[in-house]
């Protein structure tokens, strides 16, 4: 554990009085590190707690802007969701720190989530989702988006860069109305809990296309079912080109660490 994730876990701990639901705020001791979980590709996150309570701390990454993520919308997005059951409830969010309600639970495997049991939840999740009102907020740049990305890059082939562009200029191009997607929409992101399913980590969350999830989880050929193949297309493109991009900015920040 590096000084700034010890110092931000100590604060996060030190101040738990103001974060605890209030049936457990007259415990005579503070939470305590249960376990660290498996780290994911951008943060670090541990197990608290104590008697009967648990949490999440999720020590948010300090690459934040070179990796696309905007904690500030994760926030506003995830107070749009706060009545949604699939969602854990948020105790603390700030620019460093989230505190989240514990979920006793797995990640589910890619090829469960096309079981219909699970599909079907996904289907509730996604539907309620897309329910919310998201037309009056700015949506998604796609070409802006791709080309920050392309800036915080020393090289990359020109020809990913040219599909790239040319597939974020045709969704920009085409009529579609945003709505809140996840925008990493993957197994390690959800939770399965008896026969429940939750939905994590939302930092990388946007006003975005609405087959963005969609196409993530179930691939082109269940896309099509909703969309022209052109546009189906023109996301995949978008989707594995800024994937690439991204890992490729994972693995420089590694290497400078």
């Amino acid at each position: 554990m590096n000084h700034r994730t010890n110092d931000l876990l100590s604060q996060a701990l030190s101040r738990w009085k103001n974060w605890v639901p209030e049936v457990y705020s007259n415990s005579a001791e503070p939470p305590k590190i249960i376990e660290k979980l498996k780290s994911g590709k951008t943060n670090e996150s541990f197990i608290v707690g104590f008697h009967e309570f648990k949490a999440v701390v999720r020590i948010n990454c300090l690459d934040e802007r070179t990796l696309g993520i905007n904690r500030k919308r994760e926030d506003f997005i995830l107070r749009m969701l706060r009545h949604k059951s699939f969602v854990p409830k948020i105790f603390f969010n700030d620019k460093d720190i989230q505190i989240r309600e514990f979920i006793c639970g797995r990640n589910p495997k890619l090829s469960e989530l096309k079981i219909s049991t699970y599909r079907e939840q996904i289907e509730l999740c996604l539907n309620a989702i897309h329910k919310i009102d998201a037309k009056s907020f700015e949506k998604k740049c796609y070409l802006t988006y791709v080309k920050d990305y392309e800036a915080k890059l020393e090289s990359i082939d020109s020809k990913i860069i040219c599909a790239v562009g040319e597939a974020a200029r045709v969704i920009d191009e085409s009529h579609w109305s945003p709505v809140i997607v996840h925008n990493d929409l993957i197994p390690e992101n959800m939770i399965l809990s008896g026969d429940r399913l939750y939905l994590i980590d939302w930092e990388y969350a946007d006003f975005a296309h609405p087959l963005t999830d969609r196409l993530r989880i179930y691939g082109e050929d269940d896309c099509r079912l909703f969309y022209a193949n052109s546009i189906v297309n023109a996301l995949k493109i978008l989707q594995d080109g800024v994937d690439y991009m991204w890992l490729k900015l994972r693995a420089r920040l590694d290497y400078e660490d």
